[in-house]
């Protein structure tokens, strides 16, 4: 596991999360009951400093962090990583205590480690910086055909709606993230994608 986890279940009733430092959930459970997904975005230039782990605000992020003080695209992530049905996600920006140059240097060597175990990894492609969020409205404005079926001999009224791409086997063609550096390594080193677009969203 990484150093630090954001769990999004932590605070019964609220939509607060808390940060979590994994040793501590490993002496109370087997790690390998312990599942979580990683977060790759572009942070942008206006990541707000209450978004971010720091020496000053350490302890209370352990204890609780404010959802609404988050930028959209975190707040999308955590809210993804609820509905698939995850308690943990790992965040750069909270997971890595930012001013401490020790900290930084360990857990971004380590980065192969973390975006490998991860069950899968959520990447938004379309925004640019943090506060965009995951831009699905966008998404849903595609101009893409798409047409229904339905399992052969099901009584149920539920379709399926199936989408053509006219982005080739990626599905969602070149992204903001694949023309950084550091953000496609995290593509590259994910055992699994779940990409947002707003050309739709696409599982790799």
């Amino acid at each position: 596991l990484p150093t630090r986890i954001i769990d999004v279940c932590a605070i019964q009733g609220s939509q607060n999360v808390r940060l979590v430092e994994s040793g501590r959930l490993e002496a109370k459970m087997d790690k390998t009951d312990i599942t979580y997904v990683a977060l790759s975005y572009c942070w942008g230039q206006n990541m707000p400093r209450c978004a971010t782990t720091l020496v000053e605000n350490l302890e209370k992020n352990l204890e609780e962090i404010e959802y609404s003080d988050l930028p959209k695209t975190i707040q999308d992530a955590i809210r993804v990583t609820r509905e698939l049905g995850f308690r943990y996600i790992w965040i750069d920006a909270l997971c890595i205590i930012q001013d401490v140059q020790d900290d930084w240097e360990r857990e971004s060597a380590s980065m192969g480690q973390v975006y490998s175990n991860a069950t899968f990894t959520i990447a938004v492609g379309t925004a640019e910086a943090c506060t965009e969020g995951f831009r699905l409205d966008e998404a849903r404005k595609g101009k893409s055909k798409g047409f229904y079926i339905k399992q052969e001999g099901s009584t149920s009224d539920h379709h399926h709606i199936i989408y053509l791409s006219p982005y080739g086997r990626s599905g969602h063609g070149s992204t903001n993230l694949d023309k950084r550096a550091w953000t496609l390594q995290e593509r590259d080193l994910s055992r699994r994608l779940l990409y947002f677009t707003d050309k739709g969203v696409f599982w790799e």
